[in-house]
This record gives C-alpha cells, sequence and structure tokens, in this order.
C-alpha cells in the first residue's frame, strides 16, 4: 500500500458508518509502513478525520468491537512521531492526536474492564500531552489515572478511593478559568462523585457547584478533536442537560441519602436519549438509592436491569456497581435471579 493508497483509506474509513472494522483494515494492510512515513498537513487532516470518526462510534458500538482498531490507531500514531523531519508545529498536533486516540483507547478499556490495559493508555495520554502543550488533556488524563485508581484491580487488589480523590483535586486544580468548560464540569463532577465514595459530603457538594457554575457558561461543546470532539464522549454526555444532575443523584446514592431517589429518577425522566453506558450508571445509583430506604424488591429489580443493560452494551466495568448493590440486599427470590445472572458474567 504506497502513501496515496493509504490516504484514500483514510478517506474510507472517516466516512462511512462501520468505521470501526474500516479502520482495521486499513491498519493491517498498511502495516509498519505508516512508521516509515513522511508526516505533512495532508496526512494530519486524514488522520485527525479518522480519529474523530472512530470517537464518534463510542456510545453506539460496544467496547470490545473499538477496542482493536483504537489500540492500532493509537499505536500508529505513536510511532510516526519517531519522523524527526517534522516542523514543530506538525509534531505538537501529532502527539496531540496521539494522546488523544490514548484516551478514546483508555476509555474502551476501562469499559471493558481491562484495567490494566487502561491504566497503561492513560500513561501514553499524560506523557504525550505536554509534547501537545495542552494541558486540558493532560488534567483529563490525571483525573482518569484517579478514576482508576479508585476501582478494584487484579488478583483482588483493593482500589485506594481516597488516593483517588487526591489525584482528580489536582488534576481540577489543574485546569485554569480558561480551560474548556466541559472538561472543568467533567472533573468537578468526577470529583463530586468520588468524594462521595469516601463519604466527603462538604467535597461532593463542592464539586456539584463547581460542574454546574461551569456548564452555566454554555460553552460544554468547545471544538476539539477526536475523542474530546464534537462527536466525542464529552459533547455527547456532557453537554446534555441533566448531566449534573446524574452526578448530583449518583453521589447522594453513594453518600446513603434518602434524597438520592428522586435525584436518579429525575434524571432518569430528563433523559431523552439514553446512551447504554451512562443508563447503567443511572440504574444501579437508583438501586442504591431504594437500599436507603429500605425498599430491598425494588433495588433488586432495577439492578437487574442495570446488569442486564450493561451486559447487553459490553459495560463490564458496570458489574463491580451492581455486585457493590447486591452485597447490600438480603437474599430473597428476587436476589437469588440476580445472583444466577451474576454468576453468567
Amino acid at each position: 500500500m504506497d502513501r496515496r493508497e493509504l490516504l484514500r483509506a483514510f478517506a474510507a474509513a472517516a466516512g462511512t458508518a462501520a468505521v470501526a472494522p474500516r479502520t482495521l483494515d486499513w491498519m493491517a494492510d498498511a502495516g509498519g509502513m505508516v512508521g516509515g512515513m513522511r508526516v505533512d498537513r495532508v496526512l494530519l487532516d486524514r488522520l485527525e478525520s479518522v480519529t474523530s470518526a472512530l470517537a464518534g462510534h463510542f456510545h453506539s458500538a460496544r467496547p470490545d468491537e473499538l477496542i482493536a482498531p483504537a489500540r492500532g490507531l493509537t499505536e500508529h500514531l505513536t510511532r510516526l512521531l519517531g519522523d524527526g523531519s517534522m516542523l514543530p508545529g506538525m509534531r505538537s498536533r501529532l502527539a496531540g492526536l496521539a494522546a488523544d486516540s490514548a484516551m478514546f483507547s483508555g476509555w474502551l478499556a476501562l469499559d471493558a474492564d481491562h484495567r490494566a490495559d487502561a491504566s497503561a493508555f492513560y500513561a501514553l495520554a499524560l506523557g504525550l500531552a505536554p509534547e501537545a502543550h495542552d494541558d486540558t488533556l493532560y488534567a483529563l488524563a490525571l483525573g482518569a489515572q484517579g478514576l482508576l485508581r479508585g476501582l478494584a484491580g487484579a488478583a483482588g487488589r483493593p482500589g485506594d478511593p481516597r488516593q483517588a480523590v487526591w489525584q482528580i483535586k489536582q488534576a481540577y486544580a489543574g485546569l485554569s478559568d480558561a480551560a474548556p468548560a466541559y472538561a472543568r464540569a467533567y472533573l468537578a463532577a468526577t470529583l463530586a462523585k468520588h468524594a462521595a465514595v469516601v463519604g466527603e459530603e462538604y467535597g461532593f457538594c463542592a464539586g456539584i457547584e463547581n460542574a454546574n457554575a461551569a456548564l452555566s457558561e454554555g460553552r460544554a461543546g468547545q471544538q476539539r478533536t477526536g475523542f474530546l470532539s464534537g462527536a466525542g464522549w464529552f459533547s455527547t454526555v456532557v453537554g446534555q442537560d441533566n448531566f449534573v444532575l446524574d452526578y448530583e443523584g449518583r453521589g447522594l446514592a453513594l453518600l446513603g441519602s434518602v434524597e438520592a431517589e428522586p435525584v436518579v429518577r429525575a434524571a432518569l425522566a430528563s433523559d431523552a436519549h439514553p446512551l447504554p453506558k451512562r443508563h447503567t450508571g443511572m440504574l444501579v445509583s437508583l438501586g442504591r438509592a431504594y437500599v436507603a430506604l429500605g425498599e430491598h424488591e425494588a433495588a433488586a429489580a432495577v439492578t437487574r436491569e442495570a446488569l442486564d443493560v450493561a451486559a447487553g452494551s459490553g459495560y463490564s466495568v458496570a458489574f463491580a456497581g451492581v455486585r457493590s448493590v447486591r452485597a447490600a440486599l438480603p437474599d430473597g427470590p428476587l436476589t437469588a435471579q440476580l445472583d444466577e445472572a451474576l454468576a453468567l458474567r
């Protein structure tokens, strides 16, 4: 495959709804040749188109369908950085694309519950962001690493929720007032949720207030490329009207507050276009809210629904949340059915 053929493949991959398998095809055809190509504006434009198109499928495809092409794209972008003849501006742009692709790959790996892979991708993004001169991307990668620290690891290794809160705080503090509103809102909401995990009610309330303040500026859709673009995660989720309400409900449920149930229900009711991954999180939160109210049958029923949605969408990392709600429930007929379903996962 020569350079002209590869560029045509880029254009085809960026313009088709079946971007994941097509992207995987041209990567396989290109082999190691991409690493030896001269980087110029045309190639970077094509790579940016493919990165954005692939990211546009984050919510509509299972993570295990996207992870191979995303990983391949990240590897190729990183390999292209070996071109020593690039002008500084082009190198900075390429580093940004590679970091963005690494973030995308990390989120996919985390969604599929491949935590070691997610950690490696986030570390790569963190290392590339300074070369891209992108403080926002650096903060988001640091926050993603913090989020991962709060989760249990391999071989039953427990997570460290307090370390997670500390690192997400550092990420949020690293954003200037000029940083895109969506990034500040996302990190503030994430900090609020993780503060709730460790019972920090003040930190939870402050995070929710900061997230609302950021989104009130009305700049949630600022232009970026790839995973962070208008086609990617942030404008699709953070830009929704009920984004902060969702995180407020999640935090209240984690705090065991009796006020959680109406807030989570309001978030669900205002979810005009439910996204499977986000919908799963809301259902798990509703299960926790029912536990706090002592409504165990309702908790078991809605948690089973969350399990079904997570399994159907390949959102395997949500199984841990389902299991945590199950652990808070007494044994009974409905929990027996939930146990049977969990045993198959």
